[in-house]
């Protein structure tokens, strides 16, 4: 949630109102206690994410945002579990750059 709250920020987005988001996160999980999967490696993934809602489409400050959160059930479902995968990384084509959003959560980072 800090991180969901730093991106509004630096998105010049004020951030809203949650009193509580602990709480909330745990009635969430109690409400989608079913899909919890049980084992070693298993857990339930969390995305705090939010939108704008405004409704008209163009540059600007978010005049409506919805937040919420996305679970989903994750685990080792790959035959060879959590075997590590072989990644290229690439020095010149980057995400993050001095005053980028490669630090925030937004759309355009995915």
């Amino acid at each position: 949630m800090c991180h969901l709250h730093l991106s509004f920020i630096a998105n010049l987005t004020p951030p809203p109102p949650f009193p509580n988001p602990q709480h909330t996160i745990q009635e969430l999980i109690r409400i989608d206690s079913n899909w919890v999967p049980e084992g070693d490696g298993y857990s339930l993934y969390l995305r705090p994410t939010a939108i704008a809602t405004h409704p008209w489409l163009g540059v600007g400050d978010a005049q409506a945002i919805k937040m919420f959160v996305i679970t989903c059930p994750v685990g080792p479902y790959y035959p060879t579990g959590f075997n590590p995968v072989r990644l290229y990384a690439d020095s010149v084509n980057v995400r993050a750059w001095p005053g980028g959003t490669g630090n925030c959560k937004v759309g355009g980072g995915f």
